[in-house]
């Protein structure tokens, strides 16, 4: 996420009902890759391993990567620090105690949105 980015995603304590759109490639050069990698959870790295595809991979890394940047704008934390959970059904929601955007992320070839 570069400087601008940054500045764009700081988000306002009070802005309630605010929609936000988020697009972003998820395919990276191999040392914005490894630096995302960093960010990730155990299990996210996990997951990470069982892709076969290394393309696959890469993509998984730099959604999820993005996402926690993103996400950890808004919730004035570091991106490592973000505990995720997931429902039943296997859709990520962010645990408490802190104020939690609602998000969700999606995917199709080399772009993602959240």
């Amino acid at each position: 996420m570069s400087p601008a980015d940054e500045k764009t995603a700081a988000h306002e304590p009070g802005d309630d009902h605010v929609v936000e759109v988020w697009v972003f490639p998820i395919e990276e050069p191999d040392a914005v890759t490894d630096e995302l990698r960093g960010t990730l959870s155990d299990d996210e790295l996990a997951r990470t391993a069982r892709f076969v595809d290394s393309s696959h991979q890469r993509r998984f890394i730099s959604g999820r990567g993005r996402m926690r940047q993103i996400l950890a704008s808004y919730c004035g934390c570091r991106p490592a620090e973000l505990d995720f959970q997931s429902t039943p059904a296997g859709k990520p929601f962010l645990r408490a105690p802190r104020p939690l955007p609602y998000f969700n992320l999606s995917h199709s070839g080399s772009t993602a949105a959240l």
